[in-house]
Order: structure tokens, then sequence, then C-alpha cells
């Protein structure tokens, strides 16, 4: 069995949220999620586009300041569905991970 993209799930769920740029996608990975699943902008920026094109997200344009232009993100209805349809589905197998302070607290 294929292994799902779980990035663009939990795209699609901090996109669910709130309208984001890609950047700010990218420092919520170093932040706030960051402790539980991580993802860098080589990863993200291309995904946004493969989900743009795929209908499950839009994005609008805007000059920021004088001349930089930002692009905001915002979850479309068919990725909403893809989100909750993912949500709904059953966790496979959970892999072992080495976590030491897990294993500290453990131990």
């Amino acid at each position: 069995m294929a292994q799902k993209n779980v990035l663009r799930y939990v795209i699609l769920g901090l996109l669910s949220k709130q309208e984001c740029a890609g950047y700010d996608i990218k420092k919520l990975f170093e932040g706030e999620i960051g402790d539980f699943w991580s993802s860098n902008h080589s990863q993200i920026y291309p995904e946004l586009k493969k989900m743009e094109d795929a209908g499950l997200i839009t994005s609008r344009t805007e000059i920021v300041g004088t001349k930089l232009e930002k692009r905001f993100y915002q979850i479309a209805e068919a990725g909403r569905c893809a989100l909750k349809e993912w949500q709904q589905e059953p966790l496979g197998p959970l892999l072992p991970s080495k976590d030491e302070f897990a294993m500290k607290l453990y131990l």
C-alpha cells in the first residue's frame, strides 16, 4: 500500500484555521507544530503548488510594502472534504520513534 502524503493534510489543516502565506506555514513548522511534525520550504512550496493545481486550495497575491508580492493560500471546499476524509480514516500501525525524552521519562 502506498504511503499517504501526510504533509498535504497537515497544510490543509493549517489552512482550515486561517489563510497563510507559504512563509507563515514554514514558520508554523519551525515553531508551533515543529515538536511533532517537521517539514521545510523545499517540501512546502511544491506541495502548495500541487494542492492548488488539484483544486484543494486557492490563492491570492497581495503587494506587501512597496513591491513585495506575497501569495496567500486558502482552503477550498474540495480541500475541506479531503481533510475531513483523512481525519476519519483509521490510523495504520504506529512506528516506534527514537525519542530520547520519552525514553528517559520511561526509565
